[in-house]
């Protein structure tokens, strides 16, 4: 590993430490239901330990699959938050509670691994372009 590389993930870990603090990190993960936010962060680390071999192709590849679990993740929170609504019975003052959760759990996810991912992929990328 280069003191670069070193230097680049230990600022990472100061800025993911005061996202913390500020809670901005935590409420991201907590609103994904399914969890898959968890998972593209931990495809990120992988991506990661390819950039400290200097596997710089697997980087590349990595922060692609990084973007499109993101965006694959914001399609199954859009229907996760549609399958809830029941056109039918959204007149009914009862029906609307349940319509209401189903909506911000999917939309919890949509927004979740959209920003997991998208922030893995930038990291994995300025890493590559600041070390080559």
């Amino acid at each position: 590993m280069n003191k670069k590389f070193i230097l680049i993930q230990l600022t990472g870990l100061v800025l993911l430490s005061l996202g913390m603090l500020a809670n901005i990190v935590l409420p991201v993960f907590a609103s994904d239901t399914l969890y898959m936010t968890h998972g593209i962060a931990g495809l990120m680390l992988v991506g990661l330990y390819f950039a400290a071999r200097n596997k710089w192709e697997d980087v590349a590849r990595t922060s692609r699959f990084l973007v499109g679990l993101g965006l694959l993740g914001t399609v199954i929170g859009f229907r996760m938050a549609l399958s809830g609504i029941s056109p039918g019975s959204a007149g009914d003052v009862a029906d609307i509670q349940p319509m209401v959760s189903a909506l911000v759990a999917g939309m919890g996810t949509a927004i979740s691994t959209t920003i997991v991912g998208l922030i893995g992929s930038l990291w994995l990328r300025m890493t590559a372009w600041i070390i080559r």
